[in-house]
């Protein structure tokens, strides 16, 4: 099911066993993967179906520090799809170093390792249509790219894929609309912003997240799992905001 939270009576309570915030790449993924479970899903999204002015300025943001070449209202699509309704099905996967600390990188260094990710890698690869997984120097080969005497240590060859179907295949919210809304467990609400996670009184855990229209309307969700996936940057937003 989809609905507009407009239809749904002002001050409302919502009641499911997960809540995924943003329907976007990540949280329709998720989504579908809870289809025909026995799990009563709830995605959140803040915009509709198509770009709306008022909906893309809640992404504007000061950026401080390295320049940007576009706004952040600008390079990001705030409506259902996500940013895939902008992308062009650009894939790489993360190196080694991405995950390592690095004397010159505060705050560097993750919890777990690049290898333990493959297997996602794969799965999402598979997902964005992106081709064979195939990133070293193999690809060259394949592509027909003549084996030049590169030096190991001064260069290393890798490719970036692109998604080789139309853009309707990466535009995940026209792919997968449909799909949705036939979903018995899942019920996805448009323009439905996320402006609080609100938890228990200790604060070890969140039990509901309060929920704004642009006309004002306040809701509330609960559930029993809340899935952040509204990007970098917005999850990092809602969490201060909260």
């Amino acid at each position: 099911m989809i609905a507009d939270i407009h239809t749904v009576p002002s001050e409302c309570s919502l009641e499911g066993d997960v809540c995924i915030i943003g329907a976007g790449a990540a949280g329709i993924v998720l989504a579908r993967q809870f289809a025909a479970s026995r799990h009563q899903v709830i995605l959140l999204e803040s915009g509709g179906f198509r770009r709306e002015a008022r909906v893309q300025n809640l992404y504007s943001g000061n950026s401080i520090g390295e320049r940007y070449f576009r706004q952040l209202n600008e390079c990001r699509t705030r409506y259902f799809g996500g940013s895939t309704n902008c992308w062009v099905g650009i894939c790489t996967p993360l190196n080694e170093i991405d995950f390592v600390k690095r004397s010159w990188v505060p705050w560097s260094g993750w919890p777990i390792r690049c290898e333990e990710l493959t297997t996602y890698f794969r799965r999402a690869h598979e997902i964005c249509g992106a081709g064979p997984f195939i990133y070293d120097g193999k690809a060259w080969s394949m592509m027909g790219v003549p084996d030049a005497e590169f030096s190991p240590e001064r260069f290393e060859r890798f490719v970036w894929h692109y998604n080789k179907h139309s853009p309707a295949a990466i535009e995940f919210g026209k792919r997968f609309r449909s799909e949705l809304q036939r979903a018995q467990n899942i019920r996805v609400f448009l323009h439905a912003n996320v402006t609080e996670l609100l938890t228990n009184p200790s604060g070890k855990r969140i039990e509901r997240v309060r929920v704004r229209s642009l006309d004002g309307r306040t809701h509330e969700v609960r559930a029993k799992v809340f899935i952040l996936a509204c990007g970098g940057i917005e999850n990092a937003r809602v969490l201060l905001a909260s």
